[in-house]
């Protein structure tokens, strides 16, 4: 491509009027010269880094432009089933903190008769033979049980009953009774066949099923029998005793008020299956960046504390945890809101290998928990309060992926791009003596890739017309990248006028 010498040269000669004088004759002229010299050259037009003049005062134009980048996130698409869980808190056992109270002997002694009385405290305290007492009745005692509840109207569980005998000799047929001490209900009554002396344990149980429980009880020992020592020597100390423990065990009820201890009322394992991957099979992915997102609903009087684990998710050895709280319900109502929580950088591993052999691809395991911590607040749980949580990843973009990828397909749409190397030459005012289009593509994959150009197509702005561009061999491969250390592959597809139509395609 030559340079064009530009050059202003218009003469041109203005006459005047004129008229004859009588001294002289003369002329009056004027006369426009050049002015201007100049050289436009090409470089005038297009940037310098553009462009590169060769030894033959020809021109060589390059120009770069970026079409499509198509990330792993397009080559590996990565979403995780939303796992949801629902649930009543009354469908839960809901566990109550436990008392205990104690029946000296100095108590149980109100009961004995006074000549049981009188033989009691010649031997207490002093090594001697114990001998047996039978039909003995306790006086009734009060055990306040807010600590368990203060009140309930119970649809199933039971009360745990544990006496323990301090005494050095056995009781036996110790029969016992609990009620209400609000309006002397009946919650139930039982049997100790025996109960071994120093300090043994001997358990029983209460249902409650469909029984409405105060948070204060009346107990007492309505029979017992002291089993002698058959002439053995023993100390017998009277502020001893038989110690009673209560514990609510298992409890679903329509109402409870009560101040409840730590408890967890979801503890669910499970696995999320990947989304989308159609029938590529996944071992695993690095991700660059993505969240945990947790959506919950909740109707719990007392605050909800939370704890979810990927336990296939590992960065520096230590494992994915998310762990949060709900606040309470209001007036009852809900509390809702969504949680997130970044789960960048961690490794996935998405392969189980099953117990019972074979391998699940695409899948990972998880562990979420929910439940009350102890705040020491009194609060009253319906049988409707309910939550609901939703757990599911998001927004994931990995940086790196493993597995069976298979056979597949990405359609390539790129948007139109603005090409402006020529925007400043007019209509045919430009032609080319050679073209050389390069198409150059890196791939990062582990696998050979093959490239079809299914359509390059080019749009004069100012003319409106379009060149559709024709390749005579439009596909190429890519071979496989080297994972470690890592190596991208890339291929340089040069499209010339001995294969194409780019000659035409870039002069429009």
């Amino acid at each position: 491509m030559k340079y064009s010498n530009l050059v202003l040269l218009p003469l041109v000669l203005f006459f005047c009027s004129c008229k004859k004088d009588k001294e002289s004759v003369s002329w009056n002229s004027k006369v426009l010269t050049p002015i201007l010299k100049s050289k436009l050259s090409i470089g005038n037009m297009v940037a310098d880094s553009l462009y590169k003049l060769e030894n033959d005062s020809t021109l060589t134009l390059s120009y770069d432009q970026n079409l499509k980048s198509l990330k792993i996130d397009s080559l590996v698409p990565f979403d995780g089933e939303e796992y949801s869980e629902s649930v009543k808190i009354s469908e839960f056992p809901l566990t109550t903190r436990d008392i205990s109270d104690t029946l000296t002997g100095n108590d149980m002694t109100k009961g004995l008769s006074p000549i049981q009385l009188l033989i009691i405290r010649s031997i207490a305290s002093k090594p001697s033979p114990i001998p047996p007492f039978n039909n003995i009745v306790s006086p009734p005692d009060t055990i306040k049980a807010d600590s368990i509840f203060t009140s309930a109207d119970i649809i199933k569980g039971s009360l745990k009953i544990t006496v323990i005998n301090n005494f050095p000799v056995a009781l036996t047929n110790v029969t016992y009774s609990l009620k209400n001490l609000s309006n002397g209900f009946v919650i139930g009554t039982g049997v100790f066949n025996r109960i071994e002396p120093n300090g043994i344990p001997a358990i029983d149980s209460i249902k409650l099923d469909g029984k409405v429980i105060d948070g204060s009880f009346i107990y007492q020992v309505t029979n017992f029998n002291i089993e002698g020592s058959n002439g053995q020597e023993v100390t017998l100390d009277l502020n001893k005793g038989i110690i009673f423990k209560i514990e609510a065990k298992d409890l679903k009820a329509k109402t409870m008020t009560a101040i409840f201890p730590e408890q967890q009322f979801i503890q669910n394992p499970f696995e999320t299956k990947l989304e989308g991957v159609g029938d590529k099979k996944l071992t695993k992915v690095k991700i660059k960046s993505g969240m945990v997102k947790l959506d919950y609903i909740s109707t719990s009087p007392d605050t909800v504390h939370f704890n979810y684990k990927i336990l296939d998710a590992i960065q520096n050895a230590d494992t994915f945890r998310f762990a949060g709280k709900f606040n309470p319900a209001v007036n009852g109502i809900a509390t809702t809101g969504t949680i997130y929580k970044d789960v960048k950088d961690f490794e996935l591993d998405l392969m189980l290998e099953r117990s019972t052999g074979g391998v699940q691809y695409n899948t990972f395991r998880s562990f979420l928990s929910a439940g009350f911590e102890y705040t020491g607040k009194q609060v009253t749980i319906t049988e409707n309060d309910s939550i609901i949580i939703k757990i599911k990843l998001v927004d994931i973009v990995p940086s790196y992926a493993s597995g069976y990828f298979g056979k597949d397909t990405f359609k390539v749409t790129p948007d139109p791009v603005i090409f402006e190397a020529f925007k400043n030459f007019k209509e045919g005012a430009l032609s080319f003596e050679n073209v050389n289009l390069s198409l150059n593509v890196s791939s990062g994959a582990g696998v050979e890739s093959k490239v079809v150009i299914d359509k390059i197509e080019g749009l004069n702005s100012t003319r409106n017309t379009r060149k559709t561009l024709s390749i005579n061999q439009p596909y190429f491969s890519i071979p496989a990248a080297i994972e470690s250390p890592f190596t991208k592959q890339t291929v340089s597809y040069q499209i010339n006028v001995n294969n194409s139509s780019v000659r035409a395609f870039l002069e429009n």
